[in-house]
């Protein structure tokens, strides 16, 4: 017998009980580390992530950057071990800086490995904690103690130590884009370090130089997204009188104590000599320097300026089909396209030959 309800289109009795979905409260229960603390750790280590965390000495990599706890102030959010782990996490997951803050304020294996947990009601919301780390390690990297390091813990799991194998990709070192105002503050802030070690080692009181309201600005200026002509020129003013205030006063020291330098320290100190000269030319009179050095850690390193965007320069026909190897390696140019450089090494006489192009592929040989 069919029910009254049936024939009147409902499909269901009158004695069950039905809910709409979207009138459904259930409970989402969040992984408690104080209760499953053993079987968060457990499921974490048999993942990918937790291979890695197994295989690198922590202890030992922080020790080599000399990263400690602070005894005043507030606490900072990522430990030691936590600001490392957060540099291995960042190549791991291969997502940029507020895709990570928002990963590992969701992701419970995220949160183990970088030491630290988050809150379900108090994310994380400054996603520029990454560079700032970054920046911070950067300064204390010293490699050949790290590389040391992760080399006497994985030595026995490595094999063919006699060989070795190298990326075909060169680059230069601690180059970034040129700009002025990055060019005169890292010309300002090494000037003021060297600066402050002499004071330290000398006895010496340090001068007033207002260092710590120009690195005030000029944080603020390197976080701001488009910052006008007017904010730039008077960035740029500020550092040439900065820097033209520090530099003759480390003369005076030198001078007077007769202070030496390392073959390193030298070249930079000329280079920092170079590029007050040369800004200052280019800021207050508008000439344009010859050899403009672009990098204070390369000073030996010149911009190329291409003329047409398209053009491109083929091998001469005789310099064709005789024992050369071609590396093709990127510069920087004035409208960002795929221009090449190729260095062109003769296997016999071992003579050099540069020539421009967009690819390799364009290369007739």
């Amino acid at each position: 017998m069919v029910h009254n309800a049936q024939k009147r289109g409902f499909l269901f009795s009158p004695g069950m009980k039905i809910r709409r979905f979207s009138e459904f409260q259930g409970r989402f229960v969040y992984p408690n580390f104080d209760t499953d603390h053993e079987l968060l750790m457990k499921s974490f280590l048999n993942t990918r992530l937790g291979g890695i965390y197994q295989a690198v000495p922590w202890q030992e990599v922080v020790t080599c950057f000399g990263l400690k706890e602070p005894r005043k102030g507030p606490r900072p959010v990522f430990s030691p071990r936590g600001k490392v782990a957060l540099m291995f996490l960042k190549h791991y997951a291969c997502c940029s800086d507020r895709k990570l803050i928002e990963h590992l304020n969701s992701n419970v294996h995220y949160q183990i490995f970088c030491d630290v947990v988050v809150p379900v009601g108090s994310p994380i919301t400054n996603y520029k904690i990454v560079s700032e780390i970054r920046c911070e390690l950067a300064g204390r990297l010293k490699t050949g103690k790290v590389q040391r390091v992760l080399a006497r813990e994985w030595a026995p799991y490595m094999s063919e130590l006699g060989s070795i194998c190298m990326d075909a990709t060169c680059y230069e070192s601690d180059m970034r884009y040129p700009t002025d105002i990055k060019l005169l503050w890292e010309a300002v802030e090494w000037n003021h370090g060297l600066l402050r070690e002499h004071g330290r080692m000398l006895g010496l009181s340090l001068p007033r130089t207002k260092f710590n309201k120009w690195a005030g600005r000029y944080s603020g200026h390197s976080k701001s997204r488009r910052p006008s002509k007017k904010q730039r020129r008077g960035m740029t003013r500020g550092l040439l009188r900065l820097l033209a205030k520090i530099h003759p006063l480390l003369s005076e020291i030198e001078k007077a104590y007769a202070i030496a330098y390392s073959s390193n320290h030298s070249k930079r100190r000329r280079a920092t000599a170079t590029i007050l000269r040369q800004q200052s030319k280019k800021f207050y009179k508008g000439i344009r320097p010859k050899g403009r050095i672009v990098s204070l850690d390369r000073p030996y390193i010149r911009p190329i300026v291409r003329g047409k965007v398209r053009a491109f320069l083929n091998i001469p026909s005789s310099l064709r089909n005789q024992h050369r190897s071609i590396l093709s390696v990127p510069v920087w140019n004035n409208r960002f396209c795929n221009s090449q450089f190729y260095f062109s090494v003769h296997s016999r006489d071992c003579s050099f030959h540069i020539f421009e192009g967009e690819s390799i592929g364009n290369l007739d040989l």
